[in-house]
This record gives structure tokens, sequence and C-alpha cells, in this order.
């Protein structure tokens, strides 16, 4: 039985469109599952030497198909796609579980010549971050004494917590790719220079996090950031610890995570892939 994978556009302004809806909108043609890699190398007599690999942005030629009586659905789509371009925020192609941030750089719409009352629409799609990237939740509760609040999430297995002799709490999380994964880090507040060691590496910023506010540190964009109850963002870069990298990678395997306890925390780890999995 062949598996169907959902593909769906989330434009910047939060509105889904379904590109497998079958009876009003749906790709006719494309291929997400193209890369390339570029050597950096020095020209040698005789061939070359590697010194790395780069990676460009990704493009992918798309021809999406609708009825002709959902002119309405395609100028709200239209319109989405131009809305991103002009707010500069990508919007974000999603393939199952992964997900790519993008946006349409061309779109040129006539009608279909084999099926009456359709029309198709080729688009570019055009993605800075040539990753498709999938998201895995690790969720740490507050603590109190010895009790245990809560378990992982999206993780079938259990480890046991263990009990520092400075009082400091350990679980554990799992990177389960072959190479070390960027991540957000959110902390919740009310916490004071709230500090995290993953691995035995130390993530720390010497701030102060209020009740309803939030903490997010993000590897990826090098940001640190400290949310207030109605959104301000406070930029808490200069903040952090500096003898180690608060945004250094998380390592593959079985990683101990210590922490107070006394607040609340979600590490989001951001497995990469070069094309998406098909399952």
């Amino acid at each position: 039985m062949t598996h169907i994978v959902n593909v769906i556009y989330r434009a910047s302004s939060g509105n889904e469109y379904n590109l497998q809806a079958k009876r009003k909108l749906r790709i006719k043609k494309g291929n997400f599952h193209k890369y390339e890699w570029k050597a950096i190398e020095k020209t040698l007599t005789l061939g070359s030497k590697i010194n790395g690999f780069t990676k460009e942005p990704v493009s992918y030629e798309t021809t999406l198909v609708f009825q002709e009586q959902d002119k309405e659905l395609r100028e709200k789509l239209h319109d989405d796609f131009d809305s991103d371009i002009t707010n500069m925020t990508p919007g974000v192609i999603i393939w199952g579980d992964y997900y790519i941030n993008c946006y349409i750089t061309s779109s040129s719409t006539y009608p279909d010549e084999n099926i009456d009352r359709w029309t198709d629409n080729d688009i570019l799609i055009y993605c800075p971050y040539p990753f498709w990237i999938k998201e895995q939740d690790w969720r740490y509760e507050i603590l109190s004494g010895s009790s245990v609040q809560s378990d992982y999430l999206d993780y079938k297995m259990d480890f046991p917590y263990e009990f520092t002799s400075n009082n400091s709490i350990a679980k554990y999380l799992i990177n389960d790719s072959q190479n070390p994964v960027n991540f957000k880090m959110i902390i919740y507040g009310k916490c004071s220079n709230p500090m995290i060691q993953i691995g035995g590496h130390t993530y720390q910023v010497n701030t102060t996090v209020g009740e309803n506010e939030y903490l997010v540190i993000d590897s990826k964009n090098h940001t640190i950031q400290r949310v207030l109850m109605y959104g301000t963002k406070i930029n808490e870069f200069n903040n952090r610890y500096k003898r180690e990298s608060v945004f250094e990678k998380i390592k593959p395997g079985k990683m101990s995570v210590v922490w107070s306890g006394a607040f609340a925390l979600d590490i989001i780890l951001m497995y990469e892939r070069s094309e998406p999995a098909w399952s």
C-alpha cells in the first residue's frame, strides 16, 4: 500500500494550506527529494584537494492545480505568498514530520491542458537555509524534593532520576542522530541566573526571568531572548555565560540533563536532513 505523506504550506500569517487536498488544491508536479553539496577545493596538478563542503540555498519547481471555481482559495494563497516576501518572514513547507522555511519567489497561472475547469499554477519555492528540520521536544517540569512530576515527551524510554550532592536533579535526553544537533531551549520563570548542564556542558544566562516570562536560547541563530508577558522581547545575548558557549550543539547519544529543578524548561532538538524522510 502506498503511503501518502501530508504536504502543507503554512504562511507567516498562520494560514495553512493542505497541498494534497485533492478536491480543491493539490500538487501536480514537484520534487522535494533533491540536494547538492559543493566541494570547497584547491586545484592541484592532478585533481584537487578537498577542504570541505558547502551547500547553497535550494529551490523547488512545483506545479499546483486548483479547481476553477476555487478562485477565492487561489487568491488567498497568493496573498500569503506576497505577504511572506513583503514582511521578510518565511513561510514553511511541511512534509510529514519535517519542515523547511521558504519564500514563493515566482508564480505563473494558466488553464490545465488535460482537465477542464482546473487551473495550473507553477511556483518556485526558494529556501535560503537548505535543510529540512524535524523537532523533538524534551520537557522538564518543576520538581520539589524527591517527587517526580512528569516523564519525557516524545520518547518511549524511561530513565531514573539521580540526586547529586548539591541537590541538583539529573534527567536525560537522547540525540539519536549521528551528528551534533542545534536546539532551542525554553526556560520558564520565575527563576534567576538559570543554569542547565547537558552532558557536562554548561548553558547559563545571568538574568532574572519573571513569572509569566520565558527565556529562549536558539543555538542555530545564536540568539537569547527573554519574552515578557505581553510578547515584548528583551535581548539577553550579553548576559550569557561566557566560559562555555551557550550555543554549543548537543552531541549524539544519551546525555544527562542537570538543573536545580526550581524551574521548568523545554529542550527542542532540531534534526536536519538534506531531504525529508519518506516516513
